[in-house]
């Protein structure tokens, strides 16, 4: 067969071509790369600050006041309002004993850590009242629980960030039935490390079945502190939800249900 020089180009030419298209396309990965390092959301805010080493740094504990409540994880009661079952969470700075002799200084929902946990039925029209005391802006986010967009908490996407001093409602149908939790959803790695979540339990209608003797919900958080000032500072704090129920998300909070 006769070779047409004219409509086919040269092996080797195609060759050098691969090897060129390959160096580039690698060359930018890497280039690209290096730069989502630089602007990983998870490391700079938009302002461009550091914000895992904004982390480290302790919590400033002046003129925090001592919280007044020994146990997290109280049941928060409600007013209803016609249908509606009204909740009010408030978000501020406290000092908070995490074991015998130890204060830290957290940041807490209704002066407790963690924060109160809130028990509805599924179908429930909810309302929550939060008001954000802290020295920068917060959200929450409603871990599993299905509601509107504009009632997620994700700060600049869903709604705007509730500002120092500000309070902000939110207002949903509680679905489904389970067992979740609530947290900030603003510079997460601190604000859920100081302590900003707390349990939100969903009953089924008609109650657990069969009923549970005990019915417990437990969170943990690992705290770690600075002693070189009469109260403990916290400083960036790692925190983990224990699974006790299933092994679906190892960050879920979970319930611990004791039948006879």
């Amino acid at each position: 067969m006769k070779y047409d020089m004219k409509n086919k180009i040269p092996i080797p030419v195609i060759g050098i071509v691969a090897v060129l298209v390959v160096f580039f396309v690698y060359k930018a990965f890497l280039s690209k790369s290096k730069s989502s390092l630089k602007v990983a959301p998870a490391q700079l805010s938009s302002e461009g600050v550091d914000e895992a080493a904004h982390a480290m740094e302790a919590i400033p504990d002046i003129n925090i006041k001592t919280a007044s409540e020994k146990k997290g994880l109280q049941e928060l009661q409600f007013k209803l309002e016609g249908t509606t079952k009204i909740f009010k969470l408030t978000a501020e700075p406290i000092k908070w004993e995490v074991f015998k002799g130890t204060m830290v200084t957290a940041w807490a929902y209704n002066g407790i850590v963690p924060g109160p946990l809130i028990r509805v039925t599924d179908g429930d029209k909810v309302k929550i009242i939060v008001k954000n005391n802290l020295p920068e802006p917060t959200t929450i986010h409603w871990h599993g629980v299905l509601v509107p967009n504009n009632m997620d908490g994700i700060p600049d996407e869903t709604q705007k960030p509730i500002q120092p001093g500000e309070t902000f409602t939110y207002e949903f149908v509680a679905n489904p039935a389970g067992t979740f939790w609530y947290h900030s959803h603003f510079n997460t790695d601190k604000q859920i490390g100081i302590g900003l979540s707390g349990a939100f339990v969903i009953e089924p209608k008609g109650g657990l079945n069969p009923k549970p003797d005990i019915d417990k919900v437990l969170m943990l958080n690992e705290w770690r502190v600075l002693v070189n000032k009469p109260i403990l500072l916290c400083q960036r704090l790692t925190w983990m939800q224990i699974c006790l129920r299933s092994m679906v998300n190892p960050f879920l909070t979970q319930r611990i249900l004791l039948l006879k």
